[in-house]
C-alpha cells in the first residue's frame, strides 16, 4: 500500500509541476494582476465615502458594476462575495452599455471595455466611483487609474472628478496615490 501510495502522490507532484512549467510566464503575471486588482478594488471603495441620498436608494449593498469584462467579474466575485463595507454586503454586476448604471456605486472599466466615454455619458452627475486601467479612461476623466510603475501595481486619484461626483475619498487613500505616468 504504502509503494502505491508513493507512486501516486509522485505523479500527481509530477503533473503540478508539468502544469506550472507548461503555463506561459506571461499568463501567471496577468492573473497574478488581475488578482491584485480586485484585490485593491475592494480595500479602495473602504476608503470612499458616498453621499447618503445615493445609499439611501439601495440601503442593503455596494454595487461594483463591472464593464464587459466576464472574468474579471468571476475573479472579484471569488475575492470579495462575502465581505462587507460599512455594514453592507457586496454585489457585483457584470453590465454593458445597455445596463441601468443608477444603482452601481464602483464602475470599472478594463483596459478591453469599448465606449469608455459612453459609460461616462451614462454616469454624469451621479454619484459612481469609475476605476479604471487605461491611458484612455484617464484622459477622459477617470476617477482612479490603475498603472504600472518599477513593476509594481500604482494608482493615481483624480481628485477633481471625484469631487464633481460628490464623492468623498479619505486622506489615507490620498496619500498612497501616485502621480499617473503612461510609460
Amino acid at each position: 500500500m504504502k509503494i502505491r501510495r508513493y507512486f501516486l502522490n509522485t505523479k500527481g507532484v509530477i503533473g503540478v509541476l508539468l502544469l506550472l512549467f507548461a503555463t506561459p510566464p506571461s499568463l501567471i503575471a496577468a492573473n497574478l494582476e488581475a488578482r491584485l486588482k480586485a484585490a485593491y478594488l475592494f480595500r479602495l471603495s473602504l476608503f470612499v465615502e458616498w453621499p447618503k441620498t445615493s445609499l439611501s436608494t439601495n440601503k442593503e449593498s455596494i454595487n461594483f458594476c463591472i464593464a464587459e469584462n466576464q472574468s474579471f467579474h468571476n475573479l472579484l466575485f471569488e475575492t470579495v462575495a462575502t465581505k462587507t463595507i460599512n455594514d453592507k454586503s457586496v454585489k457585483i454586476s457584470l453590465i454593458d452599455l445597455t445596463s441601468d448604471l443608477s444603482q452601481c456605486h464602483i464602475l470599472f472599466l478594463s483596459k478591453s471595455t469599448s465606449n469608455i466615454n459612453k459609460y461616462f455619458s451614462l454616469i454624469t452627475d451621479k454619484p459612481v466611483l469609475t476605476i479604471g486601467e487605461s491611458k484612455e479612461f484617464y484622459v477622459n476623466n477617470g476617477m482612479i487609474v490603475f498603472f504600472e510603475k518599477d513593476n509594481r501595481l500604482r494608482f493615481s486619484i483624480n481628485e477633481a472628478m471625484v469631487k464633481k461626483a460628490s464623492l468623498v475619498i479619505r486622506a489615507q487613500l490620498l496619500k498612497l496615490a501616485t502621480e499617473f505616468r503612461d510609460e
